[in-house]
C-alpha cells in the first residue's frame, strides 16, 4: 500500500514526463522508467516545499501534488491533441522548409514520434525472453531487505529517523531541547519519510527502510528502461543487481545519496541521444531535473554536471559544434540552477537562521566539486 501510495500519487506528472523525454516508449519500458520518475518528482516536490517555506506540512504537499498532477495531466492531454492534429498541404510545407533551414532537414514532430515507435518496436523485438525474470528477480533483490531484516543496516538510518520524526512530530528540523540549533541536512528524503510516516502510520525506522528500499528498486529499473532505447534493458538490470556499491550503500543505509541517482535516469534520457532529437521542454525538464535532485543530495547534482560537461566536451569538437542546440541545454541549466541559488541565498538574508545549514549545504554541492 505504501509503495502504492508513492509512486500512485507521482504517476501522471512521471507518464507525462516520460512522454516527453523518450516519445516511442512502449509499455515495458514506461513501467521500468516510471517508478523513477514518479519517486524523483515527490522528492522535488518535498524537499522544495520544506526549503521555501522552512517547515514540512502535509496538507501543503498533498496540495502541491495535486496541484502538479492536474498540470501534467491538462498539458498532456493538450499535447496529445497537437499531436494527433492533422497539418494541411501548406502548413506542412512550411514547417518541412523551415525545419530544412534550421537544422538541415530535420523531420516534422509526427514523423519523429513515428520515427521513435518504430525503433521502439524494433527494440522490443530483440528483447531477451529473460528480461521479465529479470526485472522480477532484481525487484525481490532490493526489498528483500524489509522481509529479512527488523532495521536497516549500518548507523546512517538512526540520524535519517530522526530527522523525518522532527519534521513529522514538529514540521521542522529545530533540535529537541536541550540542544539549540537545527539539523543540517538535504530535506528531501526525510521530508518524503515524514510524509509516509503521517500517511501509514508506521513506525519512522520501518518508513525509512522501506522508501531507501523502494527508491534502490526504482533507480535499477529507471537506469535499465533508459538503457532499453539502446536494447540493453536486459543486460543493465544484469549488471546493476550484480553490482555491489548501490547495495553497499543502501545496505549502510546511505538511502539519500542512492536516492539522488534518480536523475541518472533523467540525464540518461536526455543527454545521450543526438543533439537535433531534443527539444526546449527536455532542456528545461533536464535544469530541474538538476534542481530536485539537489535536495535530496548533493551527489545527485554533481553526477548530473559531470554529465552535462561530458556531454558538452564531446560535441565541441564534433560535426554538430556549430549547432544551436549544443549550448542551450548548458544555458538553461545554468539559469535555472543559478536561480534556485539565489532563492536559497534569499532566504538566507530574509528568514531567520533555520536556513542557514541547508543554504551552505546547498552551496557546498553545486559550486564546489566535492559532496558534502
Amino acid at each position: 500500500m505504501s509503495a502504492g501510495l508513492l509512486i500512485g500519487l507521482g504517476l501522471i506528472p512521471g507518464l507525462a514526463l516520460i512522454r516527453i523525454l523518450d516519445p516511442g516508449a512502449d509499455r515495458l519500458r514506461q513501467m521500468m522508467l516510471a517508478p523513477a520518475a514518479s519517486l524523483l518528482i515527490l522528492y522535488g516536490l518535498a524537499g522544495w516545499l520544506v526549503v521555501l517555506r522552512g517547515e514540512h506540512s502535509v496538507g501543503s504537499l498533498v496540495a502541491l501534488i495535486l496541484l502538479v498532477n492536474v498540470a501534467a495531466a491538462t498539458v498532456g492531454w493538450q499535447k496529445q491533441v497537437v499531436r494527433v492534429r492533422r497539418l494541411s498541404a501548406w502548413e506542412r510545407l512550411e514547417e518541412i522548409a523551415e525545419a530544412a533551414e534550421a537544422e538541415g532537414g530535420t523531420v516534422s514532430l509526427e514523423e519523429d514520434v513515428a520515427a521513435e515507435k518504430q525503433h521502439a518496436a524494433l527494440v522490443a523485438t530483440g528483447r531477451p525472453s529473460w528480461l521479465p525474470w529479470a526485472l522480477a528477480i532484481s525487484a525481490i533483490i532490493c526489498f528483500s531487505p524489509l522481509i529479512i531484516l527488523n532495521r536497516p543496516m549500518g548507523v546512517d538510518w538512526l540520524g535519517f529517523a530522526t530527522l523525518s520524526h522532527r519534521l513529522a512530530e514538529t514540521g521542522s528540523l529545530a533540535l529537541p531541547e536541550p540542544n539549540v540549533g537545527r539539523w543540517t541536512y538535504p530535506p528531501a528524503f526525510p521530508a518524503l519519510a515524514a510524509f509516509l510516516e503521517e500517511a501509514s502510520g508506521m513506525p519512522t525506522s520501518d518508513c525509512i527502510h522501506f522508501l531507501g528500499q523502494l527508491t534502490l528498486f526504482a533507480v535499477i529499473w529507471g537506469v535499465a528502461g533508459a538503457a532499453d532505447r539502446w536494447g540493453a534493458s536486459a543486460t543493465t538490470v544484469l549488471s546493476l543487481a550484480l553490482a555491489p556499491a548501490l547495495f553497499a550503500k543502501a545496505f549502510d543505509s546511505g538511502y539519500p545519496t542512492v536516492a539522488s541517482q534518480l536523475g541518472l535516469v533523467l540525464g540518461l534520457l536526455v543527454l545521450v541521444k543526438p543533439p537535433r532529437e531534443r527539444n526546449k521542454r527536455m532542456d528545461l525538464l533536464f535544469a530541474f531535473g538538476v534542481a530536485f535532485v539537489g535536495v535530496i543530495h548533493p551527489t545527485g547534482s554533481l553526477y548530473l554536471g559531470s554529465l552535462l560537461l561530458a556531454w558538452l566536451g564531446a560535441h565541441r569538437f564534433s560535426a554538430q559544434r556549430d549547432s544551436p542546440h549544443a549550448g542551450r541545454l548548458a544555458i538553461i541549466s545554468t539559469v535555472v540552477v543559478g536561480g534556485a541559488t539565489v532563492v536559497v541565498i534569499g532566504n538566507l538574508r530574509t528568514k531567520d537562521a533555520r536556513h542557514t545549514c541547508l543554504g551552505r549545504i546547498w552551496m557546498a554541492g553545486w559550486l564546489t566539486i566535492t559532496p558534502v
